[in-house]
């Protein structure tokens, strides 16, 4: 199964890959991870794109590092011809030629010497890459970096040599002899306290194990993984999301995430942002409520929902439910940091804005610009915010325009409470309003037609065959009207003096007399008196 994977889907997938802050690998220690895993292909195509070889990990190791402790001769190929720095240290000094001697393969080391490797560096302990290959009596090896001109009696800080270094087994005495004849002298290292080498790569053991605890997992360790093929799936998303293919990376990200056990965490960081950048904003905001309800407090976690907010909020003619997923996500970012997250108060603000949420959105966008330190979105939110005073309310004209009292100050106001579902009436009440429309011009006077159906475009349809050159709102549920004018029967003509006091209603048929047109003058008449 991954021979097929690795070989022949591993060298397919997005350009930029996820960015370092939001994935779980950046694009430097996939290579890492690449090479852990030996995956020849993926690796020769992930440095193809000129990603960032010189990233270590979380034991300060390398991509040639890991390539020599596994002791793989093509990795470290691959590697050294990618640009992977061959006399990078780890944690504790340790270069790749170090590695390489300490298992006894000569041609890596033969090779790395080739590609610049220094071969009379030291470790923290002064511990010298011949030391390291007299610690297996890789007498090869040894002759080898005598012959390239190592100093045979170089002194670790406790003054040992690699004579010193050498291990009791059946080639000691051999290589110790070959060693004596070429010079080598021994250090301070006391037999009778042991073995030297196994003591040395014990601590060194010890001390890696001390860094994987925090790491998660160990110098040559593969990505903690309960599932092997989830694993694969994960990493042939990584290549495939480098070499830009989205939609093929989220299928293999999605994969690795069905089939590791609890989640594949690793997978749905990328896997957000591929379905972000997809535009399947439903399924990245399922994995992100995983991740989130795993990692709470994981700042990339706000990072994500507030992006994928964003970007719901910015989509062109968003759906109702769109928005309110975006003001959920928006919420989310700014309950995990508010004042990093203040753009999100313009976001939702300007949703609630579109939505005739006015006090909320009054309170949003006051709150962004209050504290906001840039001039991006300054212009409209002001200007959003000076179309959310006390006089306006949430009904818009039918052109979009919301019913702004501030208009008609001091006018008397006769409200038109219509539907076209009663035609025959609404057609009688509508010659009386033209009527009395053209008798009170240029007087303290405007009648507000509000139509109540459902269908906005119905009830534009149906004007268009009339005449009624005063202002048109709709307001298909009575939000705001039900409550102020207490207005239970369609149709209604309620007529409001100058200072806002109801003085006269007519409702059903009545609203075909012409009483309400005779009181509407008696009003207007008295203005000012």
């Amino acid at each position: 199964m991954r021979s097929f994977i690795l070989s022949k889907w591993l060298i397919v997938f997005l350009s930029g890959l996820v960015p370092v802050e939001t994935g779980e690998l950046a694009m430097g220690e996939l290579v890492l991870e690449l090479t852990r895993a030996g995956y020849t292909d993926g690796l020769n195509r992930t440095l193809d794109k000129g990603v960032d070889v010189k990233v270590t990990g979380p034991f300060g190791e390398n991509a040639l590092h890991i390539a020599a402790a596994l002791n793989k001769l093509e990795l470290v190929k691959i590697l050294a011809k990618g640009g992977v720095p061959v006399n990078g240290r780890d944690a504790l000094g340790w270069t790749p030629a170090m590695l390489a001697a300490k298992n006894g393969n000569l041609k890596m080391l033969t090779f790395l010497h080739g590609k610049g490797a220094s071969m009379k560096s030291a470790d923290k302990n002064g511990s010298t890459v011949l030391m390291w290959a007299c610690a297996g009596n890789h007498s090869e090896v040894i002759r080898y970096l005598l012959r390239k001109g190592v100093d045979i009696n170089a002194k670790d800080k406790k003054g040992r040599t690699g004579l010193d270094f050498l291990r009791y087994n059946t080639d000691y005495f051999k290589t110790s002899n070959l060693m004596r004849e070429l010079g080598a002298k021994p250090g301070k290292h006391k037999r009778n306290a042991g073995d030297l080498a196994k003591t040395l790569l014990k601590k060194r053991k010890a001390a890696l194990a001390g860094i994987a605890k925090t790491a998660g997992y160990g110098y040559t360790a593969n990505l903690p993984f309960s599932n092997k093929q989830a694993r694969e799936y994960y990493l042939l998303g990584r290549v495939l999301l480098i070499e830009g293919k989205a939609e093929e990376a989220g299928d293999a990200m999605a994969e690795a995430n069905r089939l590791e056990v609890g989640g594949c965490r690793p997978c749905q960081f990328p896997l957000v942002e591929i379905y972000m950048e997809t535009g399947s904003y439903m399924n990245a905001g399922i994995i992100l409520e995983e991740l989130a309800a795993a990692a709470p407090k994981d700042p990339r976690v706000g990072d994500l929902f507030f992006r994928l907010g964003k970007n719901l909020a910015d989509e062109e003619a968003p759906a109702p439910d769109q928005l309110g997923r975006a003001i959920v996500c928006l919420r989310k970012a700014l309950n995990m940091d508010a004042e990093k997250y203040n753009e999100a108060r313009f976001y939702i603000g300007r949703i609630l804005d579109l939505q005739d949420e006015l006090p909320d959105a009054h309170d949003m966008l006051s709150a962004y610009l209050e504290k906001a330190t840039d001039a991006k979105h300054l212009a409209e939110a002001k200007e959003r915010l000076s179309g959310l005073k006390s006089s306006v309310i949430p009904v818009r004209s039918l052109e979009g325009k919301r019913l702004d009292y501030d208009d008609y100050k001091g006018k008397v106001i006769l409200y038109d409470f219509w539907t076209s579902d009663f035609e025959p009436r609404a057609r009688k009440t509508i010659k009386i309003l033209q009527k009395l429309h053209k008798q009170m011009e240029g007087k303290p006077f405007v009648i507000l037609s509000v139509n109540v159906q459902q269908h906005l475009a119905f009830a534009k349809s149906y004007l268009a065959d009339q005449d009624c050159p005063w202002p048109q709102f709709h307001d298909p549920l009575m939000n705001f009207f039900s409550s102020s004018l207490t207005v239970e029967t369609i149709p209604s003509l309620v007529l409001v003096d100058e200072k806002g006091e109801e003085v006269y209603r007519v409702g059903g048929d009545s609203t075909t007399s012409k009483s309400i047109a005779s009181k509407a003058k008696k009003v207007v008449n008295a203005v000012g008196k």
